[in-house]
């Protein structure tokens, strides 16, 4: 199915899924949508590629209100149990175990350093080791060529000459979003450094960046095992 042909969409979800192989994953794989919502971002997922297996998680109270949702606009996977939805708090809890994608929109940028850290802490401790985390975020972008010098900013996309690197006015709205996180939620929009650095802290390693262009930017991650982290690995061998 082309995303062109579904023009209900929200412009962020057609960005994402145009950019994202979603249509090319193989079946089976696992999609965990952690703090989904009603689940209106993994339903358009599912109409790109049926034969993933989704869960959603948030709140219970959330996930009461999605169950209706999901009844209204994807009965077929409602009564296949495609998403299978499983309640989470985020900052007590990990999501469900071992699966291959985790995909978090719009999270991280609601919450300080501090209590992030705990959230892709929590996610992270879910993962093995060919599970993939998608944080999809705005990005503060340097408007310099010295973001060239950092090895994460390496795979962002700069602006041709003579625009800056950051496309300057045409790439404000993640500057915008930085004010009013901040007086919202005492938080902010970090940039691309920020974010590598408290998934390291996490125990994460980035691996690429998917621009979605005006909608933010999907930052991967797959989960590395410290040992200064008190985690069991995979095979049950107690790192501490």
């Amino acid at each position: 199915m082309c995303v062109t042909d579904i023009p209900s969409w929200p412009f962020l979800l057609l960005l994402m899924v145009a950019i994202f192989p979603v249509a090319s994953l193989p079946a089976g794989t696992s999609w965990v949508d952690v703090s989904g919502g009603f689940g209106h971002v993994l339903l358009g997922i599912a109409q790109v590629n049926l034969k993933l297996k989704f869960t959603l998680q948030d709140q219970q109270h959330v996930l009461d209100q999605a169950k209706q949702f999901l009844k209204k606009e994807y009965l077929q996977g409602v009564e296949n149990n495609n998403p299978h939805l499983v309640p989470l708090d985020f900052l007590k809890e990990s999501p469900v175990k071992g699966q291959d994608i985790y995909y978090m929109r719009f999270i991280i940028h609601d919450w300080p350093d501090d209590i992030a850290l705990v959230i892709l802490k929590n996610v992270a401790k879910a993962m093995k080791s060919s599970s993939r985390l998608l944080i999809h975020d705005f990005c503060l972008t340097i408007p310099s060529d010295n973001s060239s010098s950092s090895n994460v900013n390496a795979h962002a996309h700069d602006a041709p000459p003579p625009l800056l690197p950051n496309y300057g006015a045409g790439g404000a709205r993640p500057f915008l979003m930085d004010v009013n996180i901040m007086i919202a939620a005492n938080s902010k929009e970090r940039s691309a450094e920020d974010v590598a650095d408290l998934a390291d802290r996490a125990g994460l390693e980035f691996v690429r960046f998917w621009d979605c262009v005006e909608t933010g930017i999907t930052i991967e991650y797959i989960c590395v095992y410290y040992d200064k982290l008190s985690w069991v690995n995979e095979s049950g061998y107690h790192k501490s």
